[in-house]
């Protein structure tokens, strides 16, 4: 799916995700990504683009979809803190170097724990856009009756 960047909604985040493999939908990751926040995007949104889905945008076993750029940087800022845990669990790094040590050019944060810290921000966010997106469902179901 070629979607220009500007087509996409401000503030909003879109990837792709497998729903299913040959055909087998079990193997199907959707539903790991939706508890992360992630919806569909509906088809209406880019009428352009062919969908083998009535009503969400799909093709070749996968499915696209969004959510709240928000929602991503924090994502993205604890998966780096994961990784940097990960590795000051096997490094040991003094504390009397000058130079803070790092990967691929990104400064290893020396604090950083495995630990997911979720902020009151970043709740409401997310509750809010699983109620938006319920809401939205909803309505579409209501006006398709």
């Amino acid at each position: 799916m070629n979607i220009p960047p500007q087509d996409i909604p401000k503030g909003i985040d879109y990837q792709l995700v497998t729903v299913s493999v040959m055909g087998d939908k079990t193997l199907g990751q959707i539903a790991k990504f939706e508890e992360n926040g992630w919806r569909r995007v509906p088809v209406e949104r880019h009428p352009s683009i062919r969908s083998t889905d009535a009503k969400w945008l799909e093709q070749g076993g996968l499915a696209l979809v969004e959510r709240p750029e928000f929602l991503t940087d924090r994502a993205k800022v604890f998966e780096q803190n994961k990784a940097d845990a990960q590795l000051l669990s096997v490094v040991e790094f003094t504390a009397t170097t000058e130079i803070p040590p790092s990967v691929n050019g990104r400064c290893i944060n020396l604090q950083a724990t495995a630990k997911r810290e979720r902020t009151i921000k970043e709740f409401f966010v997310l509750h809010f856009w699983q109620m938006r997106v319920w809401f939205r469902n909803k309505i579409a179901n209501w006006r398709l009756q």
